[in-house]
């Protein structure tokens, strides 16, 4: 995770400080045209400097994802599945969808199991990111 996202950026990620682990959410979306290898601009990037593969990319960007829907806040967890949704589409154009779907299993495990939490919200989150993909 720290060859495409940076020693400082998985610092704040793995944060107990539920701030700088938003913050480093934040960082990624707002540095996500940079795992597209058409998009990505050399002299800015702040992740993916080494320019890895979008295979690779994919694999240690999901860990990311998988990571931050165990996240018990709830501002964390909206901003996690709104960077994966908003990440998607890029992947989508590189790699084959089935690849995408198998390693993707994972995470939506994961935010199946939330569609039964206690908390309306975290309910509500879960269950539309599994509409999101249904389209």
């Amino acid at each position: 995770m720290i060859e495409l996202f940076g020693f400082e950026l998985v610092t704040c990620f793995y944060s107990q400080t539920w701030s700088s682990r938003l913050a480093a959410i934040e960082k990624v979306q707002e540095q996500l045209h940079n795992l597209d290898p058409n998009r990505r601009d050399a002299m800015s990037a702040e992740i993916n400097r080494k320019n890895l593969p979008i295979e690779n990319n994919f694999k240690t960007f999901l860990e990311f994802i998988d990571e931050g829907t165990k996240d018990p806040v709830l501002k964390n967890l909206i901003a996690i599945i709104d960077l994966l949704k908003k990440a998607l589409p890029t992947f989508f154009r590189y790699i084959q969808p089935n690849m995408i779907k198998k390693d993707l299993m994972p995470v939506v495990s994961s935010l199946i199991k939330k569609t039964t939490d206690l908390k309306a919200k975290v309910r509500e989150v879960a269950i539309d990111f599994c509409l999101y993909l249904s389209h």
